[in-house]
């Protein structure tokens, strides 16, 4: 699979109606320029909208507490995540350009696309191919971004403090599959990896010359979001076809034998149990089964 570029279409026409509690002609968080969400706690999340700005939303009074422009016009959020109890990051790409990388403090965010705490620069070239997945860890030291040609880049720094930060590329893929999965554990000493042809391990400390330190199957690769990392177990855990791999961070793996298919979501609740979102293909449409 080989991706040069990308375009957007619009397939439908689609009319926004007033919310009949509110009463009003804002659509809140129903916005169909919607590219992003993330959920900072019980009664407040943040959107992206109208491709560059962000939306701070209280849900117990149905209320925007503040909405700016985090982006120059010519990008799209596409990324959006709350870390370290208390700030944000946002991805933004834009075709032609190195894709930036911005964090906020929530309990200080701006007024404009120029003002945040700290910023990275991607470097990927030109940047002709788009973001596909992005892995942070809990303090922010570490960052992994991977993209649709396969290439995976390593973000290591004191990004919290804004101290800088170093980037390498820890992995190409020879035959250009996107990547699909990106996932650290618990200190952010391995990043596991998922293209649509193989799941591996890296160690994030280390050289390791655009090759994984380990491939953990070279038969099965990953679908988008058919994976996550379990801070309960401190395992990898993912869906391939006719199980649900979990895997140490030494590279142990316990299969789960499964007769699941159509797996579009996997989430660990607690220790024992995981949320699986599968697609019912007598009816086509979305079911949950834990």
């Amino acid at each position: 699979m080989f991706f040069a570029s990308w375009r957007q279409f619009q397939f439908y026409e689609n009319t926004p109606i007033r919310d009949p509690l509110l009463g009003s002609d804002s659509p809140l968080y129903s916005d169909p320029t919607l590219s992003a969400a993330s959920p900072i706690n019980r009664n407040r999340f943040v959107l992206a909208v109208r491709s560059n700005h962000l939306r701070l939303i209280n849900l117990s009074e149905s209320k925007v507490e503040h909405e700016f422009q985090a982006f120059e016009d010519s990008f799209q959020i596409t990324h959006l995540e709350t870390v370290h109890q208390g700030f944000l990051l946002a991805v933004g790409e834009a075709l032609g350009k190195p894709s930036l990388i911005k964090i906020y403090k929530l309990d200080k965010l701006p007024n404009s696309p120029g003002s945040y705490h700290s910023v990275i620069e991607v470097r990927n070239g030109n940047n002709t191919f788009p973001i596909s997945v992005v892995a942070t860890c809990e303090d922010l030291t570490c960052i992994a971004v991977g993209f649709v040609s396969g290439k995976i880049v390593l973000i290591r720094g004191d990004l919290l403090r804004d101290r800088g930060s170093r980037q390498r590329i820890i992995y190409e893929d020879v035959g250009k599959e996107p990547v699909t999965s990106l996932e650290f554990n618990l200190d952010a000493s391995v990043c596991f990896a998922a293209t649509t042809t193989r799941i591996m391990m890296f160690n994030t400390t280390g050289r390791n010359r655009g090759q994984p330190d380990l491939i953990l199957d070279s038969q099965h690769g990953l679908s988008l979001n058919c994976s996550c990392f379990s801070t309960y177990t401190n395992e990898y855990i993912c869906s391939v076809e006719g199980s649900i791999d979990f895997y140490k961070d030494g590279g142990e793996k316990k299969p789960l034998v499964t007769e699941l298919s159509g797996v579009k979501r996997i989430y660990p609740v607690n220790e024992d149990h995981l949320l699986v979102v599968v697609e019912a293909e007598y009816a086509k449409s979305t079911v949950l089964e834990v």
